[in-house]
């Protein structure tokens, strides 16, 4: 299993193609692991109840026009 992030409290490893979410459990002397499960359905959970906005191009956002003389 490879480690692809960390954070202070969670952690993302992969095994065979898949991703894994891990809650790190901070207890003296040493960290302990706790699995979460697979981040697809983490994501999809997570979509589903609304956690995430539909992209919407909205006007307003979107980048200035480059100026012509390339600065």
């Amino acid at each position: 299993m490879t480690e692809i992030i960390r954070t202070d409290k969670f952690s993302i490893r992969e095994n065979k193609g898949r991703y894994y979410v891990y809650y790190i459990d901070h207890l003296k002397p040493k960290l302990r692991y706790l699995y979460v499960g697979p981040l697809d359905k983490i994501i999809e959970t997570y979509i589903a109840v609304g956690g995430c906005a539909p992209t919407v191009r909205v006007r307003g956002f979107e980048p200035r026009m480059a100026f012509a003389s390339g600065s």
